[in-house]
């Protein structure tokens, strides 16, 4: 039937974005756009073959001294990446050159994933035009553009709070369904805490997504009560996924413990051209809003906001809105500022931004009255290129 007939062309169209976005990235900027930190996971990995354990310890790599200490940093795309030279690239090993090529392979696809992502998304919650619009934005921004170009976290912590954002936006009602989603959101915070230990606050999905799930009726801590069945499932999840990223952390949580405090010393102190030699809050909110000023833009800061008008995409977006605005107070105080650290946030800023087009569509539709026809039509056009060069 219709329906039918409608997945398929969902599925069809979201392929065909995975595969286009794969061939997008598979350019020639990778010979030079050479990031610093490229050179340790090709190391680690090595030192991984070479023991043959998954033992992601920066201590064990032939790197500079200076980097042993952040130890069990990235563990969890280290241990990804490791597992998935195993099965498409096991020659790979022998030669740094084809392991980076590996690694580049796989941040281009997992960048892929996540523009594919998105269009589901969209499209589930946005009219087919912005779907793809938006789609196309989250394809262009140069900070995403650059990471799928990376051998590097981010292409794989990108898709993974991409996921875990599109899947909270299903809402599930049955209790069963809503089990799952938790444990499967909780085991999403694990992996990406492993990745970054920073991730951890995406715990507050788990958070958000319970709350709707508590009766609506009823003496207060009746309501309540599902929240210790909801944490619980939660925390299990969460467990289960650090575990699985990363089973080495947990064999060796003062070593972990260790890489935090040292990163945590990197992040306190002056680090040009990440940061200034003499620090100021004036000075890092600065940093912070001319890069995305210049990258993103402003239209879609303000299309952002608009997206929280109605209730599409809630409770995600306010789960999102939650961990954003966190890490940004976080960063405010500190002393640096490493953009990669946000771009598990840009595609679902966009998605939001994309709904805050639609909400103003929606508005401006009610204001002059119009009705499914020329003049909607030509709305939904401009509005679309409005949004398109918002973000070109």
């Amino acid at each position: 039937g219709s329906r039918g007939r409608h997945r398929l062309f969902v599925g069809a169209l979201a392929v065909g974005i995975l595969l286009t976005a794969g061939s997008l990235y598979r350019n020639d900027a990778n010979e030079a756009w050479v990031h610093p930190d490229q050179s340790i996971p090709i190391k680690v990995i090595q030192a991984m073959h070479a023991h043959g354990d998954l033992n992601t310890d920066f201590a064990r790599a032939d790197i500079p001294a200076y980097f042993h200490e952040f130890r069990y940093n990235f563990s969890g795309y280290i241990l990804a990446a490791y597992a998935s030279a195993r099965v498409f690239a096991p020659a790979a090993f022998n030669s740094p050159h084809d392991l980076l090529e590996h690694l580049l392979a796989l941040s281009r696809w997992c960048s892929a994933a996540t523009l594919a992502l998105c269009l589901l998304v969209l499209l589930r919650h946005a009219n087919a035009l912005f779907a793809v619009v938006g789609t196309v934005l989250v394809a262009l921004v140069p900070q995403l553009y650059q990471d799928a170009h990376y051998a590097r976290l981010e292409p794989l912590s990108t898709l993974l709070a991409t996921l875990a954002f599109a899947l909270m936006t299903l809402s599930p009602q049955q209790e069963r369904a809503r089990i799952v989603l938790l444990a499967v959101l909780g085991g999403l915070a694990g992996a990406l805490t492993t990745i970054k230990f920073t991730y951890v606050i995406y715990l507050l999905f788990c958070v958000v997504a319970a709350l709707p799930m508590l009766p609506a009726e009823g003496p207060l801590l009746q309501r309540l009560r599902p929240l210790v069945r909801y944490g619980v499932v939660s925390a299990l999840g969460f467990v289960a996924g650090f575990w699985l990223a990363s089973p080495s952390i947990v064999a060796d949580l003062p070593g972990f413990l260790a890489g935090i405090k040292a990163l945590d010393n990197q992040y306190g102190g002056g680090h040009p051209p990440h940061g200034f030699i003499e620090p100021s809050l004036p000075k890092q909110v600065g940093l912070i809003a001319s890069y995305y000023a210049a990258t993103l833009g402003v239209p879609l800061v303000v299309l952002h906001l608009a997206g929280y008008a109605r209730a599409t995409l809630a409770p995600a977006k306010y789960a999102f809105g939650g961990v954003m605005l966190i890490t940004l107070l976080a960063f405010l105080t500190q002393q640096v500022f490493f953009e990669r650290n946000f771009s598990p946030f840009l595609p679902c800023f966009i998605i939001i931004a994309v709904v805050g087009l639609a909400n103003i569509e929606h508005g401006l539709k009610q204001w002059a009255g119009l009705q499914p026809g020329k003049g909607a039509t030509a709305l939904r056009l401009l509005l679309a290129a409005l949004l398109l060069a918002s973000g070109w």
